[in-house]
């Protein structure tokens, strides 16, 4: 499993339908907790009939565990 960005296949007005639904409440609501997000968001969306659907978020923050092998 892999993904791309952006993806040419998706029309703009598309992508931003995309970010209304799963990215920007997410930002909104982490600032107005005091929290604003830095770092990288993964939107996990499911293509229907109907349009985009929302299923999951993955994040990657400025501070990365490592862990020894």
């Amino acid at each position: 499993m892999g993904a791309y960005s952006p993806a040419p296949i998706v029309p703009d007005a598309e992508l931003e339908k995309m970010a209304d639904i799963a990215i920007r409440p997410i930002l909104a609501e982490m600032a107005r907790q005091g929290h604003p997000f830095t770092g990288i968001l993964y939107a996990g969306l499911m293509m229907t009939k109907d349009g985009p659907k929302f299923w999951n978020t993955t994040s990657v923050s400025e501070t990365r565990n490592v862990s020894p092998c």
